[in-house]
């Protein structure tokens, strides 16, 4: 199983390499539960079985660790 609670000392800014399914655990089961799309930046950690894991809604989503890589520079843009 994957962990539930998040660390936040441990969060770090991932960018995603590729449109990718974001999962969580659904009725005690891990189901896929939307999708993250490419270049976009989260908080993210380090979580078991090659996943790292973010907060999502109410809840906590993990992707696979192959899909985001640590963003060196983040920018936002401002939209007026």
């Amino acid at each position: 199983m994957l962990e539930k609670r998040l660390d936040v000392d441990l969060n770090k800014p991932m960018k995603i390499s590729q449109d990718s399914v974001i999962y969580a655990v659904v009725g005690g089961k891990i189901r896929p539960a939307g999708c993250l799309l490419k270049n976009s930046v989260l908080l993210m950690q380090p979580a078991k079985n090659n996943f790292y894991r973010f907060h999502f809604g109410n809840s906590v989503g993990y992707i696979t660790q192959q899909q985001a890589f640590e963003a060196k520079k983040i920018s936002f843009r401002l939209i007026l």
